[in-house]
């Protein structure tokens, strides 16, 4: 990590679309450490920095001024390594132990997937350690993908580089997972044995279990890709869908014409699929090679990285090279099949059982394959005429393939060259683009050594063990008897995704002990405290019961699954309700009349599928919770404002509307947590209204003062403001 502050201020935006602003500082020159304003002093990534001050030269303004890195830890309140608050280490008295990730999830998908092994790790070690609440900031400066990957994970939350040294004192423990590629140890370890390293931990230690790959996916899908895959699945007639990946980093890409003939090799005996980025141009490639009457392209749908799970989700198997459609289809226990050259297989997918690697081995004049993770990394670093430094990274270049060392010659000699009067940074972009295309213009001669009969033969050995993992069982909707994967599993509880149909539905993995164990640890509220609600829901457990998904709050995840697990058989889970009338005994919709702005048809459908007497449980945001936002300009008053959702007066006229009985409604406990306003955090606080049980409003700070104290009498008064509205409904019979 490189600290630096910006004499002039700057704005730059994260992989999202977000966008920062770094304000503008000069310390004094004759100032100590004590004078420092550390809100305008930023911790950054070294590329991050590099990146910045090459882009206020092109821009013209002053670039960021880097300390000294020695002086950091001198800085009293520096966050200590969270290593030393694990077993037979240092207590915590605290109530939160707030932990700091710099660089958490590293730079790309697969990356996120095997540190979130670990991170899920570091969690249960630290709940198990501290007496109080962990909280686990992860920092990156691809904040969106690290998201994807590290949604659902307790007590993570994913925060976009860089952070101010201010900031970072707040917290009582850190992780710096920066410069991973320049360690000796991140060449020769599984990414997930690194971090666990790196967090103070020795990987020997922890079993291959627990470092198994977990991806969750989202609850709800996007509609585009449920109608993408049931088309898929139309025109594979009953074929096993085959994902095929052969597009990566140069050096670890299959070269076209081989990519061909194994997709026409493998479409003799199962329905190969493929999912390019934009730039490979999909289109073009199946018709160079005759291949669009017999592979199902459906690159025009993965459009970001939530979809292209959600896709390769929906595949019955994985061909890949060595790319994160590895680690996705790993992390899912989906048959998978990685195709390796350039780094050893080991370190990859050593804790994927459902992975059968591909090792190519080769010995050339300039190279042998496995060369190495980082080996191969072709740069230039140094000074232009003129005096700024450059440094210019051309990707991981084959010994082999090309003559690196006569290329980067040519590029020192041209940098040497520039014109020190004539917009050094645009010759630059100019010398970087020329040899960058040097660079990759040929591909590994190692690709050579794989044959199509070995992809297929390893094809046929993932599926034997994926089918090992994961018996067959029968669909509850569709009733297709096959081998489900899983696309999230929580504490013993996976949730299947029917390879057929689409619906989802959870079971519970042998061995987890009762359920108990496991609502222990799923986050308040949860409709158990809301009485009538839970007494309902226990009556129809042994009925057939829809859920309609939206992925829009924590029960999706965490507590249904938990609580109807143990009948997985008689729950469905889906975006997509069948239409028949009469159908279902229960359906549950959490959250979905929150989707559509006019539900009423929508919900009229299912009342329809809804058997006679047939139960309705709504789930909606409550508009009146006292968790929306306030306002809090002036500082000096706290007004509530209404946020999205219905109010519960709203929900039973809607009940009603619905041709149906109201059994039941009302709203769930109150819990409102890391509240921050004018006044900064407060100090942790739970109110429990004397005789009002369905009140708890939980706040976290320094101080509870007058304005908050009036805010918070509204909750003192009524039972009506906690996070959801709740309603049962019964069908009447006409």
């Amino acid at each position: 990590m490189i600290a630096a502050y910006f004499p002039q201020s700057i704005q730059i935006s994260c992989d999202d679309g977000d966008c920062c602003r770094l304000q503008a500082y000069t310390p004094d020159a004759g100032g100590n450490q004590a004078g420092w304003d550390l809100k305008r002093i930023y911790l950054l990534l070294d590329e991050t920095f590099e990146g910045a001050s090459r882009d206020c030269r092109k821009l013209g303004i002053a670039p960021p001024v880097p300390f000294d890195k020695n002086i950091l830890p001198m800085i009293p309140g520096w966050p200590l390594p969270v290593g030393d608050f694990l077993e037979g280490g240092k207590e915590f008295s605290g109530d939160t132990l707030k932990v700091c990730l710099m660089n958490g999830g590293g730079g790309g998908l697969g990356d996120g997937i095997m540190f979130g092994s670990a991170l899920e790790i570091l969690s249960g070690k630290l709940s198990a350690q501290v007496r109080g609440n962990v909280a686990l900031d992860v920092y990156s400066s691809l904040p969106a993908r690290t998201h994807a990957v590290l949604r659902g994970i307790p007590s993570v939350r994913v925060k976009a580089l860089p952070i101010t040294i201010w900031d970072y004192l707040q917290y009582d423990a850190q992780v710096d997972c920066s410069g991973m590629l320049q360690d000796v140890k991140f060449q020769t370890a599984h990414m997930t044995d690194f971090v666990l390293d790196r967090m103070g931990m020795d990987p020997g230690t922890v079993s291959g279990e627990e470092k198994e790959p977990v991806l969750r996916l989202a609850a709800r899908r996007n509609p585009t890709i449920t109608v993408a895959l049931a088309q898929a699945r139309k025109q594979a007639q009953g074929r096993r869908m085959v994902a095929v990946i052969f597009s990566s980093a140069r050096v670890r890409t299959m070269p076209d014409p081989q990519a061909a003939g194994l997709i026409r090799f493998l479409s003799e005996t199962c329905q190969p699929v493929v999912i390019m980025p934009p730039h490979c141009k999909s289109g073009l490639f199946l018709e160079q090679y005759n291949l669009a009457d017999s592979v199902i392209d459906l690159s025009m749908v993965s459009r970001g990285f939530a979809e292209y799970m959600s896709l390769l989700a929906g595949m019955d198997a994985i061909v890949s090279v060595d790319t994160s459609a590895v680690h996705i289809g790993g992390a899912l226990r989906k048959p998978t099949v990685g195709i390796f050259n350039s780094i050893d297989k080991l370190y990859r997918i050593r804790y994927s059982p459902t992975v059968v690697g591909i090792q190519l081995e080769y010995q050339g004049k300039g190279c042998t394959a496995p060369c190495g993770r980082s080996k191969g990394a072709a740069f230039v670093q140094g000074n232009v005429p003129g005096g700024d430094s450059v440094r210019l990274e051309f990707g991981y270049a084959c010994d082999e393939a090309v003559d690196k060392e006569s290329l980067l010659n040519q590029v020192i000699e041209e940098l040497q060259q520039i014109d020190p009067a004539a917009d050094p940074d645009s010759q630059v972009s100019r010398i970087y683009s020329h040899f960058r295309e040097k660079f990759i213009s040929e591909y590994p001669p190692c690709w050579n050594e794989v044959s199509n009969e070995t992809v297929a033969a390893a094809l046929e050995e993932a599926f034997r063990l994926a089918d090992d993992l994961c018996p067959p069982f029968t669909c509850p909707v569709c009733q297709k008897n096959e081998s489900h994967r899983p696309c999230d599993r929580r504490q013993g509880i996976f949730r299947y995704r029917c390879q057929t149909c689409g619906a989802d539905f959870f079971r519970k993995e042998d061995g987890a002990d009762g359920y108990e164990e496991v609502n222990d640890s799923l986050p308040l509220p949860t409709p158990t405290e809301c009485g009538r609600f839970y007494e309902l829901l226990t009556q129809v457990r042994q009925e057939t019961c829809l859920w309609i998904a939206t992925g829009r709050d924590d029960w999706d995840d965490k507590w249904w699954p938990a609580e109807f697990s143990m009948h997985a058989d008689r729950l469905v889970f889906s975006d997509v309700p069948h239409v028949q009338e009469g159908v279902y005994g229960c359906i549950i919709a959490p959250g979905v009349l929150d989707l559509h702005r006019n539900p009423l048809p929508f919900f009229a459908g299912l009342v329809r599928a809804l058997r006679n007497d047939g139960l309705l449980f709504l789930v909606t945001m409550n508009r009146n919770c006292l968790a929306n936002e306030v306002a809090d300009q002036s500082g000096t008053a706290l007004t509530y404002l209404p946020g999205p959702g219905w109010h519960l007066e709203l929900l039973r006229v809607f009940c009603q509307q619905l041709d149906t009985e109201i059994l039941w409604n009302g709203v769930t406990p109150l819990q409102w947590e890391g509240l921050t306003g004018a006044l900064g955090c407060m100090a942790p606080l739970t109110v429990r209204p004397p005789d009002m049980q369905n009140v708890r409003i939980q706040l976290t700070g320094e101080e509870l003062s007058w304005p908050f104290r009036a805010y918070l009498k509204p909750a003192l008064d009524v039972v009506t403001q906690g996070r959801y509205c709740l309603a049962v409904a019964r069908k009447l019979v006409r």
